[in-house]
């Protein structure tokens, strides 16, 4: 008898143990269910996320091209009216002194003078961009 009772202690222990594997593994597979859902949803985020990063980084540029395009037509480009004002000058230089030509002279230099300051303001600016 102590075979019988052992061997039925055994079976139920053995039993349990199926049970607890059985249980056991159910978790898991609901863990793992669960987990896989996550990832697949966490992907489909990510991948609108990069999409809406796309875009914006798509919005920036056209802004950027319209404000480009907006300072060039308001302000122009300093540089090049500076060379443009200097090569006025240079021809004024060249021509006869009078006091038309020394007005237009005063008016040259403070023109191109602005236009440094202008420039300047604009260099300044940047670096404070860059910081």
């Amino acid at each position: 008898m102590s075979n019988g009772i052992s061997l039925t202690q055994s079976s139920l222990g053995l039993k349990e143990a199926l049970h607890s594997a059985i249980e056991h593994d159910r978790e898991s597979r609901s863990l793992y269910n669960s987990l896989h859902r996550s990832i697949k949803l966490l992907m489909g985020l990510k991948t609108t996320v990069n999409e809406d990063n796309k875009n914006l980084s798509k919005r920036i540029k056209n802004i950027q091209f319209v404000l480009q395009t907006w300072s060039k037509k308001n302000f122009g480009d300093c540089h090049e009216k500076i060379k443009a004002l200097e090569f006025r000058l240079l021809n004024l230089h060249s021509g006869d002194v009078n006091n038309t030509n020394l007005k237009e002279e005063e008016d040259i230099e403070r023109e191109i003078f602005g236009q440094w300051l202008r420039q300047e303001l604009i260099w300044h600016q940047r670096s404070k961009e860059t910081l």
